[in-house]
């Protein structure tokens, strides 16, 4: 049920009129590499994996003084369908109005589309102008240019202008019931998605915190939800609810018909429930485990739903044991999907749990629309088809995952293989339905010769899909074991991300200049300086100073006749913390293009606006001090704006700017002593504050 993000081997740079390209690295040597170009002033860029998905990513860069980069990053992903259709997010929050805002969409589909809808908050009325769509059997189109004065006059835009999303909507057609297989240079993809099938009778459990951490919204959004889905479930569903802090209060002791009398009952319920003591999460799975064993009907469907906030805190409260209990009690019989409400939440642990037993964590985000992710989320599981799904392929070899628990209304299987023999290649699909064993096969595979003429880059897509594929399902099983296995399998997704250059937990995409092309911010004149020999120097009263990096990172600038050797210090792993970070999370399309000239965006935009305006030292000031981790013992953070004494001083190469930046001591006329987060510096290497927010040497006898 999750998405696959390729990150192409296209993460382009284009640093004052020369295109440098990104390279896919370990993720501690491409992080590494980064480092080393920010510590020397350098251009760089890096773009990495948010915690354990292929979903979500972060881009991190640093622009030197003076300096106009270009960055266009290019990936793609397989598209997830939810509820009979497939949505194409595309976030937009530029930070400032655009000149020539352009989104442009197209869409090809062999089996043909059957229907195109543009939603989300950029397609408001005051904005409708601004997007145009069509549709013709195969293809479709959709274009969003929003001229300025609609960026920064619509609803909820103003001098930032647009902030945003453009959801586009789309389903295919689907002529064969059996499903549709493309097949491409050796590999092949099936989408399986089936129709005509009643409903399987579902036994549902909800596990519900209301442990004190659920206080307040938390509480008040799960009970709004609570009520919605209870009001969704059919007369032939039986259902339980089970809520739990460190006591277990399930509303019955086994599951009741969905009757109309039973929902009513549940609902009072349900509005009863309140925020109370600690979390003891393994008594209440089991709990739930024992509700469904003991009222299993044949011919239905089980499911477990467990919402969460926090970590276990009482009962038994070691992940790893609650794991196994649950692992043994539910005996692969049905799935437990994890709902993790939060930042708080220990979601590895969640994930880990659901892994192990044929589920999926979801995080939900404690946002005014929680209550609608829970329902959402429930609604992708309402419907089940299919149990017990079995996917056979002959002809073909390292296959994806072919072995599925359940089919839902909506969903979409999705597997992936080589082909060893064109002519022998044959499939067949065996499931349970509602009332009877299932067999789809003889699916015939289509050759994209069409496709790939049609659509630049698609001649090795599949190939990439399969790979994609595997790696996130490698990462899967490598996190829920324990043995020497592990280590092998991620060595293999390892390998595999390197070759098809992903960027995965594993790996991180790194473009900085090449060795012998660096030069510091420091030595770099401003724009139309043509001082020649006198670049890189600064001019004070007659006296010339040479501004050079500190041993732990920072400018300096001295007499030429104090001038001493200096290097970088390598930063430590844990203060790593860069400074202009923006997250691309959940873009669903094929291949899509992020271009990004002068501007990041919101306040990591105007962050890089200010570097670019003021130069080295501050620069370093704001940029390295963050990367090396430095932290002060007294901390003011005014704006350029809003100086302590009111004034807002000219800023000379080699000065320092009083800027806030995360992890960074900033003071204004007062000095603090600055020592490292992790480690302390030596006696004689002492840091001041001056007098403009600069980090100075001090000499201590």
């Amino acid at each position: 049920m999750g998405g696959c993000i390729m990150i192409k081997q296209l993460f382009a740079w284009t640093i004052d009129g020369k295109i440098y390209d990104g390279v896919v690295k370990p993720k501690e040597e491409a992080r590494q590499q980064y480092i080393t170009a920010v510590s020397r002033g350098q251009s760089g860029g890096l773009v990495s994996a948010v915690g354990r998905t292929l979903e979500d990513f972060k881009t991190s860069v640093s622009v030197a003084a003076y300096s106009k980069v270009t960055f266009e990053l290019t990936y793609e992903e397989l598209l997830q369908r939810r509820l009979g259709k497939y949505e194409l997010l595309i976030n937009a929050q530029p930070g400032q109005p655009v000149k020539d805002f352009k989104i442009d969409v197209s869409l090809y589909e062999k089996p043909g589309i059957s229907f195109l809808k543009v939603e989300g908050s950029l397609a408001s009325n005051d904005l409708a102008s601004a997007i145009t769509k069509s549709h013709a059997d195969e293809k479709a189109w959709v274009n969003f240019y929003p001229t300025h004065n609609q960026q920064i006059t619509c609803d909820g835009c103003a001098e930032n202008g647009l902030s945003g999303d453009l959801k586009i909507i789309f389903d295919v057609e689907r002529p064969h019931s059996k499903g549709d297989i493309r097949e491409y240079g050796g590999f092949f993809v099936h989408y399986f998605a089936p129709t005509g099938l009643p409903r399987i009778p579902k036994n549902v459990v909800f596990i519900i915190d209301q442990s004190g951490s659920m206080a307040g919204k938390k509480i008040e959004q799960t009970r709004t939800a609570l009520l919605k889905i209870l009001g969704d479930l059919d007369g032939d569903d039986h259902f339980g609810l089970i809520c739990f802090d460190d006591q277990i209060s399930p509303w019955k002791r086994e599951l009741l018909r969905a009757t109309q009398q039973n929902l009513d009952n549940a609902k009072e319920f349900v509005r009863t429930i309140t925020d109370r003591g600690s979390t003891d999460i393994n008594a209440a799975v089991l709990e739930g485990v024992n509700m469904i064993k003991n009222s299993h009907k044949e011919g239905s469907a089980s499911i477990l739903i467990l919402l969460t906030d926090g970590d276990p805190t009482s009962g038994e409260t070691r992940p790893e044991r609650i794991q196994s209990n649950v692992r043994e009690a539910i005996g692969k019989r049905f799935p437990l999907y994890c709902l993790g409400f939060g930042f708080d939440v220990n979601f590895e642990f969640l994930q880990k749990m659901a892994q192990e037993n044929s589920g999926v964590a979801r995080r939900i985000y404690q946002d005014s629309d929680a209550a609608l992710q829970l329902k959402g989320f429930y609604e992708e599981v309402a419907v089940p088809l299919l149990t017990s799904v079995q996917m056979n392929y002959s002809g073909a070899a390292n296959l994806t995952q072919t072995s599925f628990s359940y089919y839902y209304n909506g969903s979409e299987i999705v597997v992936a293989g080589q082909i060893t023999d064109i002519n022998d290649f044959s499939t067949e699909v065996i499931g349970k339905s509602a009332d009877s064993k299932v067999t789809y096969s003889d699916v015939k595979p289509i050759d994209d010769d069409k496709l790939s003429a049609e659509m630049s880059g698609f001649e090795n897509f599949l190939q990439r899909l399969w790979a994609c594929l595997k790696v996130k399902q490698l990462l899967e099983k490598e996190l829920v074991l324990t043995s020497d296995e592990k280590e092998a399998v991620k060595k293999e997704a390892l390998d595999l991300s390197l070759k098809y250059s992903f960027v995965t937990p594993l790996t991180s995409m790194v473009v900085t200049k090449p060795e012998g092309e660096d030069s510091h911010v420091a030595n770099k004149p401003k724009e139309g300086d043509t001082s020649g020999d006198d670049a890189g120097h600064s001019h004070d009263s007659g006296h010339v100073k040479r501004i050079y990096y500190d041993d732990w990172g920072f400018l300096e600038q001295v007499e030429d006749d104090d001038e001493e050797d200096m290097d970088v210090e390598e930063e430590d792993e844990e203060g790593y913390d860069p400074v202009i970070s923006f997250l691309k999370s959940r873009h669903s399309h094929d291949s899509g293009h992020v271009t990004t000239s002068d501007t990041i965006g919101s306040a990591y935009g105007q962050l890089l606006s200010v570097l670019l305006g003021f130069g080295a030292c501050l620069f370093v000031g704001l940029l390295i001090a963050s990367i090396l981790g430095f932290k002060g013992r007294k901390h003011s953070r005014p704006s350029h704006a809003n100086h302590d004494n009111g004034d807002s001083p000219s800023i000379n190469p080699g000065s320092c700017k009083n800027l806030g930046a995360e992890g960074v001591t900033y003071m204004d006329n007062s000095a603090a002593t600055v020592e490292r987060t992790h480690g302390q510096p030596d006696a004689q290497d002492i840091k001041e504050i001056d007098n403009h927010g600069c980090c100075q040497r001090k000499k201590e006898n």
